[in-house]
């Protein structure tokens, strides 16, 4: 919590997958965006962050 003179400003919140259903539909409630997969989710964010180049080890 933020103490008294600290920032009350707006707070943001994300989904987060841990070892997620690839095939789970998933979809905001007020669905503001297209519903897609857990999977394509996965996979667009590691594409943002990794520029979705793949490291085969």
């Amino acid at each position: 919590m933020p103490k008294p003179d600290e920032s009350h400003g707006p707070r943001y919140s994300m989904a987060f997958f841990c070892q997620a259903n690839k095939d789970a539909v998933i979809q905001g409630p007020q669905k503001k965006y297209e519903p897609m997969t857990a999977n394509d989710y996965l996979q667009m964010r590691i594409a943002a962050n990794f520029g979705g180049t793949k490291t085969v080890r």
